[in-house]
């Protein structure tokens, strides 16, 4: 999401390069008014058989030998979902774009000690089934 923030961004200094004479200024849309179309007007991420057959989701969870349940617990039998939650820490790079995306969002920063993020990445594996770091020493050059 924070690529697409910068993507939406670059669209918009592409869409308004010509000034008075470019598509995106003779209808009046402003940057803002692009960010707030884009990320106000989605369909909720949901990776639910009512968003589509739900087969993906489901060889994912078989592929990467996930517990099913996770997947259960994004079930619309819970009903619609009012938040979103993504811990991926590359967000804090994003921060102003996403921001402008979605202008009620809320950042919340969780400081983490490096030895615990460093057992997680040694450990991702078992969880994920794929190997995010081959050593300790690599899980802390990518922390730092």
């Amino acid at each position: 999401m924070g690529d697409f923030a910068v993507n939406v961004a670059i669209a918009y200094q592409i869409g308004g390069a010509r000034g008075d004479h470019s598509i995106l200024s003779a209808m009046d849309i402003g940057d803002d008014d692009l960010f707030a179309s884009f990320g106000g007007n989605h369909r909720p991420l949901d990776p639910t058989p009512s968003h589509g057959s739900g087969n993906k989701a489901r060889t994912r969870t078989i592929e990467l030998k996930l517990e099913p349940r996770w997947l259960e617990a994004t079930s619309t039998a819970a009903g619609p979902k009012r938040r979103w939650v993504d811990g991926t820490p590359e967000y804090s790079l994003h921060i102003y774009g996403l921001r402008k995306l979605f202008p009620q969002v809320r950042f919340i920063h969780l400081f983490r000690d490096v030895r615990a993020v460093v057992r997680s990445m040694l450990n991702f594996h078992r969880v994920a089934g794929i190997q995010l770091v081959a050593n300790e020493e690599e899980a802390y050059r990518y922390w730092i």
